[in-house]
């Protein structure tokens, strides 16, 4: 496949979550976050089924879709990174849903744990400047335990340094605004 392919398949992704996103009346910023992730995830070389989730991660978060049609749209190997990187709010409270989610994350596989690094790592300065202490903490609980979990396993790759350098950023700044 060329790359004027390729990038219509990207195309493609990020029309259908558009069409999504306003179909569920999304307000967020999903779209923007979502082709970041996936550019990201493509400027650092990984194959098409990886860009592709990146660029739907937040799909079934975000919008009505629902596994089947995902399913009947896209391969297994990317419906399965979405799966596996999306939080399932019924297992309890936010830390139980990020213990939960990070554990799938961790047994799908290394894939996974990246797509979630990149996903985790691109909304960070959103978080950094809170002032907020229940949204500092829990941020700081989500970044510190992904971090620790997924050490061992993508600790070599940029994107999880970048990561870890972005933490203690959010924590010089969430100490000098005694947050925590």
């Amino acid at each position: 496949m060329n790359i004027k392919e390729i990038d219509n398949e990207y195309e493609e992704c990020i029309y259908f979550l558009a069409e999504k996103l306003h179909e569920s009346k999304n307000a967020t910023n999903t779209l923007i976050h979502s082709i970041r992730v996936g550019l990201n995830i493509q400027k650092d070389g990984f194959d098409t089924n990886m860009v592709k989730a990146g660029f739907l991660h937040d799909i079934f978060e975000d919008t009505n879709v629902l596994e089947t049609e995902l399913k009947n749209k896209y391969n297994n190997k990317i419906v399965g990174l979405i799966l596996n990187t999306t939080a399932d709010y019924s297992v309890g409270n936010e830390e139980e849903v990020l213990v939960d989610m990070y554990a799938r994350c961790l047994n799908y596989g290394n894939n996974a744990l990246l797509l979630k690094c990149y996903d985790i790592e691109d909304k960070m300065q959103y978080y950094k400047c809170s002032i907020d202490k229940k949204v500092v903490h829990i941020h700081n609980f989500k970044y510190k335990l992904f971090l620790d979990i997924s050490k061992d396993r993508i600790s070599n790759y940029k994107i999880w340094k970048k990561m870890r350098n972005e933490y203690e950023e959010c924590k010089k700044t969430w100490k000098s605004n005694v947050l925590i």
